[in-house]
C-alpha cells in the first residue's frame, strides 16, 4: 500500500486511482464497501485495517485479468505481483479501455473449472479452520458420484489439501490466514464473474 507514503510519486499514484474509477469505461461497475473506502479515502487517511483490506483487492483484479486472458493466475497460495496485474490491465496507462476491448476472454469451461477449484479450496480451508481435522480430499473429489472431479491445480499431502508443500495442520496461524484470505478474495471475484451478488459469501459444502 502506498497510502501515507510522503513521496510525490505515491501521492500522484493515489490521485490517479481516483481518476481511473471516474472514467467512462467503468460505468456500471458495482463496487463493494471495501473498494469504495479505498478509492474515495483522502490520501493518508486509511487506518491499518483499511490498508490491509485494500491490499487484498489486487487478488480480485488478478482474477479479472486472468479471465480476460491478459495475465496468468499463480497457484492458490502465492500472491500476485501488483505491478504486473496493473500493467496487464493497463490501469496506469492511457490505453486501458483499448486493452479491455481487445482482450480475448477465456472459454466458459476454463473459467468455470477454475471457479470450481476456488470453491473447493474455500470450502476446505473453512472446514479445517472450524474443526482442525484432516480428510481424504482427493478421494472426495474423484469419487464417481462427485460432481466436482477437480484435482488439477490442487496440491496434496496424505490426500488432503496442502499449502506451499505443507499440510494444513503444519501451517502457522499467519500462513494459514494468508492462504485463506488469498483464496477468499479470488473466489469472491469468480462468484462475481458467474453473476452472483458481490456481497454474497455463502459457501456450500461438498455434496
Amino acid at each position: 500500500m502506498i497510502d501515507g507514503d510522503q513521496s510525490p510519486k505515491a501521492q500522484s499514484t493515489a490521485r490517479r486511482i481516483q481518476e481511473i474509477f471516474k472514467q467512462s469505461w467503468l460505468d456500471g461497475l458495482i463496487l463493494e464497501a471495501a473498494e469504495e473506502r479505498f478509492i474515495n479515502a483522502p490520501f493518508g487517511t486509511l487506518n491499518d485495517f483499511n490498508r490491509s483490506e485494500a491490499s487484498w483487492l489486487i487478488e480480485r483484479m488478478a482474477v479479472l485479468a486472468w479471465a480476460l486472458g491478459v495475465a496468468e493466475l499463480p497457484n492458490y497460495y502465492t500472491k500476485v505481483d501488483p505491478y504486473s496485474v496493473s500493467q496487464s490491465l493497463g490501469i496506469f496507462g492511457n490505453d486501458h479501455s483499448q486493452r479491455i476491448a481487445k482482450a480475448t476472454i477465456r472459454g466458459t469451461d476454463e473459467i468455470t473449472m477454475r471457479g470450481q477449484l476456488y470453491h473447493v479450496l474455500a470450502w476446505r480451508l473453512s472446514e479445517f479452520r472450524g474443526d482442525r481435522k484432516t480428510i481424504d480430499l482427493k478421494a472426495k473429489l474423484t469419487a464417481e458420484d462427485s460432481p466436482h472431479l477437480i484435482v488439477d491445480g490442487i496440491y496434496f499431502i496424505d490426500n488432503d489439501l496442502a499449502v506451499n508443500e505443507r499440510a494444513l495442520g503444519a501451517l502457522s496461524d499467519v500462513a494459514f490466514d494468508q492462504a485463506a484470505a488469498l483464496v477468499h478474495y479470488r473466489y469472491k471475484e469468480f462468484r462475481w464473474l458467474f453473476g452472483y451478488e458481490r456481497e454474497e459469501s455463502t459457501i456450500s459444502a461438498l455434496n
